[in-house]
């Protein structure tokens, strides 16, 4: 989610979603938004468009639709699947049916752990028909990056001002940029709520205009949170350590695996 990995360019668009605030690891348009495209000759209308919500869980039983492996038994669907979390949404890419998701839980984090995404409070985030309900902020990144300067390698590089963009009607400035007043506030209980129909760069925030929507949109989190896990908080175990495996990313623990043992220096020394 968010926006081009960081190729070269300042450390300050290298997650840019540009126009939409915020990046990776926000709960902001610019960090949950992400374009997606379909190619299937003879099923989809060349060009068609969708501004559905979709969730990436809608994906799953999206493409098993198409395979005939969704649905009743049949000889030749012997694959029977447990509930899934998403919903087939082939009908509503195809634009022959409204879309069929009001809501989307962003993300619900009561044990922030600043080290590793750098929210400093309790946060929750919920988007709901054109609203977007956002509590404890929704950073970092709080503010909105600039323009993006392509860096071209060998290849004719487009002029910036050919950077197609829609937001510019939404107050979306320069002096947004680096903002160290949003950096540097307490967002413990701050309340946002933005029309991500009309404000798709989250630059108005109308929580006190819509004191009914607040308080419908806290009730539905407050619904999500009486079924919600506990998030398990595993500390770091050094003998995870991809060096230790010919530098690939594994399973340590598996059975008949060798188990390393660190003493204390060692361990300070993997995690730093």
């Amino acid at each position: 989610n968010g926006g081009y990995v960081n190729n070269g360019q300042q450390l300050n668009t290298s997650s840019s979603n540009y126009p939409l605030r915020g990046g990776k690891i926000s709960v902001y348009e610019g960090g949950v938004r992400t374009p997606s495209l379909v190619w299937a000759p003879n099923r989809v209308t060349p060009g068609e468009e969708t501004s559905a919500m979709i969730h990436v869980t809608d994906w799953l039983p999206t493409i098993w639709s198409l395979a005939s492996l969704q649905g009743e038994l049949t000889p030749n669907n012997p694959i029977q699947t447990k509930p899934l979390d998403g919903v087939n949404q082939w009908d509503v890419i195809c634009g022959k049916l409204p879309p069929k998701r009001e809501e989307i839980l962003i993300n619900i984090d009561p044990f922030p752990d600043p080290s590793l995404t750098g929210h400093q409070t309790a946060q929750a985030a919920l988007r709901w028909r054109d609203w977007k309900l956002i509590i404890g902020g929704g950073g970092p990144p709080f503010g909105w990056v600039p323009k993006p300067v392509p860096v071209c390698r060998g290849i004719d590089c487009p002029d910036t001002e050919d950077i197609p963009h829609d937001f510019d009607n939404y107050h979306h400035s320069q002096e947004h940029v680096n903002n160290e007043e949003l950096n540097d506030m307490d967002y413990t209980n701050y309340t946002e709520l933005y029309n991500i129909k009309h404000d798709p760069a989250e630059t108005w925030n109308v929580y006190r205009q819509y004191p009914g929507v607040v308080e419908f949109l806290r009730r539905k989190l407050d619904g999500y949170n009486q079924t919600a896990v506990p998030p398990l908080c595993v500390p770091i175990d050094p003998a995870s350590n991809p060096k230790y495996f010919n530098n690939t990313w594994m399973p340590w623990k598996d059975e008949g695996m060798v188990q390393y043992n660190f003493a204390e220096e060692e361990v300070e020394d993997l995690l730093t």
